[in-house]
């Protein structure tokens, strides 16, 4: 679900796509991503990519023109500016914070190349941020500079050229331009046969302009170094990267520097423009994207979490001892692995909820009444899953006569289109007491 946006930035209005979850709940509240992209870019290319794939995990995103680019306002056109990219993507934090669909406390980051030191600075300042990834981060310093573009000598001349063409600017708005990629202009601001940006069946897209680039972009450009704000970034971070992708090392002394531990850098394969749109390595890192921010919503919101699977916990047992077989159903996913081997010796089975509860309502009715009994919870994140363990005594009747059971229970509860559901159940048996000959009295009278 795509939705054209606006918001303003320095008054500026600026143009996103919003990408909402597949089936959407009306009145509940979605954590929300802001996608960046690789400098020159605009929404269209693998900001796009991304914000849409991970709008299928859960998660609303956004992907926008910053100013300069693209729909959205700005002069002069095709300006790569850092200071005023930090400053858009501030603002669309602000603009997420409006919707009822967001979660406000649940906003994040996620870049992709030249956006990852723009947000890392962003992220450094605003704690508005919950949690930051990085994939295929363009993080460059001085170093980094010279050797890529011509030594000491020739980001010199960048920078004379940029600080020349703002001078022409500011005193006759005309712009000096040269060509964003070229095969053939030496002068480019990429040169080379970079096929992402030539190719119209990957990034060459119509909305964006490969002729262009403000040569007053190159000052602000070159000196932007995000590499000492790492002791800066304290929210959760996770970076993916590889060796053939660009500034690898510079990637592995930022995510050192980090000055916490709640941070994950996920190497893998693949070159700098695989990551833009090759689908293994988007795939992948979408999927180490989404997983990251949603173990970083289960740990910083452990309480409110746990207070709601104990609420889900106490659904089922509910349900159970009502027999009410749609409630214990309602808290189940789709399929659930079964483990009750410590009682009966059956092996553990992948059941739908129906199944599992057709065998409870083929058994538990033959009682005149159940009664569950739980207490001492214990509760752990575990990446996008959370683990329950606590004790369970359940009181069957017949009569005045009590069968007795006791144990303890481990759960998986996976977080999915808002709600915790059950995924994993295993009953620990510890004993039973009172009249045990009650199950197979049971059984007879259900087989009669």
């Amino acid at each position: 679900m795509q939705k054209t946006i606006h918001f303003y930035s320095e008054g500026l209005r600026l143009a996103g796509n919003l990408y909402l979850p597949e089936d959407i709940v009306p009145g509940k509240k979605y954590p929300a991503i802001i996608v960046g992209g690789s400098w020159t870019t605009v929404k269209e290319q693998m900001s796009g990519a991304y914000a849409k794939r991970l709008s299928k995990h859960g998660f609303i995103t956004l992907a926008f023109d910053p100013r300069y680019f693209g729909e959205s306002e700005g002069q002069p056109r095709y300006w790569e500016n850092p200071e005023a990219k930090i400053t858009d993507y501030a603002n669309a934090i602000s603009y997420l914070q409006t919707l009822n669909e967001v979660n406000p406390e649940g906003i994040f980051l996620t870049s992709v190349c030249a956006s990852a030191g723009y947000m890392a600075v962003l992220a450094a300042k605003d704690d508005r941020i919950k949690g930051i990834a990085m994939v295929a981060a363009w993080l460059h310093d001085a170093n980094a500079v010279r050797l890529i573009y011509g030594g000491e000598q020739g980001v010199q001349n960048k920078i004379n050229a940029a600080q020349k063409a703002y001078q022409i600017f500011s005193e006759t708005g005309e712009v000096t331009y040269i060509p964003v990629i070229s095969t053939t202009d030496t002068s480019a601001a990429m040169f080379g046969e970079y096929d992402y940006y030539l190719n119209a069946k990957r990034g060459a897209v119509p909305q964006w302009n490969a002729d262009k680039f403000a040569v007053m972009s190159w000052e602000g450009w070159l000196t932007f170094n995000p590499m000492p704000l790492a002791t800066a970034v304290m929210q959760p971070v996770l970076m993916v990267h590889a060796d053939d992708a660009v500034l690898s090392e510079n990637a592995k002394q930022f995510f050192a520097a980090i000055p916490h531990t709640q941070k994950v850098l996920h190497w893998t394969e693949g070159t700098q423009f695989d990551f833009y749109d090759n689908p293994l390595q988007l795939t992948e890192a979408v999927a180490a994207v989404s997983v990251f921010f949603k173990s970083v919503l289960v740990s910083s919101g452990f309480q409110e979490n746990s207070n709601g699977i104990i609420r889900q916990i106490n659904k089922l047992f509910t349900g159970v001892d009502d027999r009410n077989w749609q409630e214990v159903m309602s808290v189940m996913y789709e399929t659930v692995l079964l483990d009750y081997s410590s009682m009966n010796g059956n092996p553990a089975n992948m059941l739908t909820p129906k199944e599992i509860t057709d065998a409870w309502a083929a058994f538990l009715p033959g009682f005149d009444k159940t009664y569950h009994q739980l207490s001492q919870f214990e509760l752990q994140p575990l990446g996008t899953h959370l683990t329950a363990h606590f004790k369970g005594l359940a009181e069957h009747w017949l009569g005045d006569e009590c069968w007795t059971v006791e144990g303890s229970y481990d759960m998986v509860f996976n977080f999915i289109n808002g709600v915790w559901l059950l995924t994993e159940m295993k009953f620990n048996f510890e004993k039973q007491n009172g009249n045990t000959e009650l199950p197979g009295l049971i059984t007879t009278r259900i087989n009669k």
